[in-house]
């Protein structure tokens, strides 16, 4: 129990350093203090338990677009946090879709995502 918590809470501690390395390489969005906490939390619950759902209803246009629309999941699981998350601003619908996108992408690099056995 012990080591699953601890696996959670460095998961947590990597999502929040990639939400500010987009915060700070992204001048459309904007992250206040605090909120970058809440906004880690409630984008971790997300993903946990909207986004399979949404995957499944959206799996149609997923294959259709070749897997493509999975990045408009991504994008709308991560409008869903920024709209919960007071302190937490996007300028449009555009950039939080681009913040997606790197997200992903320093999220890969950081190793967010990695079971370490």
């Amino acid at each position: 129990m012990e080591v699953k918590m601890r696996k959670l809470f460095i998961r947590l501690c990597l999502l929040g350093i990639a939400l500010a390395l987009t915060d700070l390489f992204m001048g459309s969005i904007k992250i206040e203090g605090s909120s970058l906490i809440m906004l880690t939390i409630i984008l971790s619950i997300l993903n946990g338990l909207v986004k399979p759902l949404l995957q499944l209803i959206a799996l149609p246009l997923t294959i259709l677009t070749f897997g493509f629309f999975s990045l408009v999941v991504n994008a709308i699981v991560l409008s869903l946090a920024f709209n919960m998350t007071g302190g937490a601003y996007a300028a449009s619908f555009g950039s939080i879709f681009l913040a997606s996108i790197l997200l992903s992408i320093i999220s890969s690099i950081i190793g967010v995502n990695k079971d370490e056995g």
